[in-house]
């Protein structure tokens, strides 16, 4: 019988060893997980701030275009008289992002392209403005000059 035992323990033994070693395998590969699920949670975090990013920057570029204007005059109702680069003069109303008392004439505004109010007020430096007119002109003059011309 003692034969029987030895052989019984000695399985037993062998047994406890594997259940112990493949708790610890559990233990480590459990660990790993753990460890890959944090990294992966670091790495979603960074693609829901880069996404969120990237839906702005698309919310940003279907704004429609703005027109620059430069403030004219004030009436008594509130509104900016401002005349458009290309030409024309327009009573608008300004956005309520835009701090009414900045509002003076001669300063540069930006006018949404479909209702025309005032949506931000525009520096622009002097010498910009003068360069900007000087190649116009020349390029309005070379355009006539082209014209009158051309026979």
């Amino acid at each position: 019988m003692s034969k029987n035992n030895n052989e019984k323990d000695k399985i037993l033994k062998e047994d406890k060893e594997f259940i112990i070693s493949h708790a610890r395998n559990l233990e480590k590969r459990l660990r790993n997980l753990e460890t890959e699920k944090q990294l992966l949670d670091a790495e979603r975090l960074r693609l829901e701030q880069e996404l969120h990013s990237l839906r702005n920057e698309i919310d940003r570029l279907r704004e429609p275009p703005l027109e620059a204007a430069i403030i004219i005059g004030s009436t008594d109702q509130g509104r900016s008289v401002v005349m458009s680069t290309r030409g024309p003069i327009f009573v608008v109303n300004a956005s309520r992002k835009v701090m009414a008392e900045n509002l003076e004439p001669g300063t540069f505004v930006a006018l949404n392209n479909r209702t025309y109010a005032i949506m931000e007020i525009i520096s622009l430096d002097l010498e910009y403005i003068e360069k900007a007119n000087q190649i116009i002109y020349r390029g309005i003059h070379k355009e006539l000059y082209e014209i009158l011309t051309k026979k």
